[in-house]
């Protein structure tokens, strides 16, 4: 997406090498948490909590598509939700246009989706959400969606680059819908193949993966 840029501002030649990501950083946070709080999907018989993580910074990553998302699969099956915590929003919660936007949603107008601070990823999974809803344009692989990854989160995400995790077609918020209803639906069923499928993904994406180290060293 940005060789041409980089190639045209800094009159070099571009080569693109593969996304590096390590657990390191998470597992600093994860072993910082409160007593009693583990990072980790574990499987439940009770209803699961959504979060929204998108920064809303700019138009790559925010909020509107899993809150779409979220609405169109609560309006086909109100019973499967609990909570929707948007964070990252408590900033523009006086925005009118964004007033508007969840205020007339049946999410909003029922007081499922509530508007939340800004948090660290391994504390608000380990104590307030079990599956994570995102979507973003043109910013395909990010630390968030490979840190929730670690955990055995079940993600929904529009990343093609993803070779794990619950796919929908981008800016398809009833597709993402049938998705967001068969992870809270079956995930459970799935837990196990799904962290294998992620952890193996994992390591692929790591600093220390030999593939890695190769094109690293091949271009310099």
């Amino acid at each position: 997406t940005c060789r041409s840029y980089w190639g045209v501002m800094e009159r070099c030649a571009v080569k693109v090498l593969p996304y590096i990501w390590s657990p390191l950083f998470l597992d600093k946070g994860i072993s910082e948490l409160p007593d009693g709080l583990r990072y980790g999907y574990e499987p439940s018989p009770q209803l699961k909590n959504i979060a929204i993580f998108e920064p809303n910074v700019n138009v790559v990553k925010t909020c509107h598509y899993p809150l779409l998302v979220c609405e169109a699969a609560y309006r086909q099956d109100a019973a499967l939700f609990q909570s929707i915590y948007v964070t990252n929003t408590a900033r523009i919660k006086e925005h009118k246009t964004f007033q508007h936007f969840i205020g007339t949603m049946d999410v909003g107008k029922n007081k499922v989706a509530t508007i939340e601070d800004r948090y660290t990823t391994p504390y608000f999974l380990s104590k307030h959400a079990q599956v994570v809803v995102s979507h973003q344009w043109e910013n395909q692989l990010n630390n968030l969606y490979l840190d929730v990854l670690y955990g055995g989160y079940p993600l929904i995400h529009n990343s093609q680059m993803l070779q794990c995790g619950y796919y929908y077609e981008p800016f398809d918020a009833e597709g993402g819908a049938q998705v967001l209803l068969d992870v809270l639906r079956h995930h459970d069923e799935w837990a196990a193949d799904y962290s294998a499928t992620a952890k193996a993904f994992l390591t692929t994406m790591n600093f220390d993966y030999a593939d890695n180290i190769r094109q690293y060293e091949t271009a310099l």
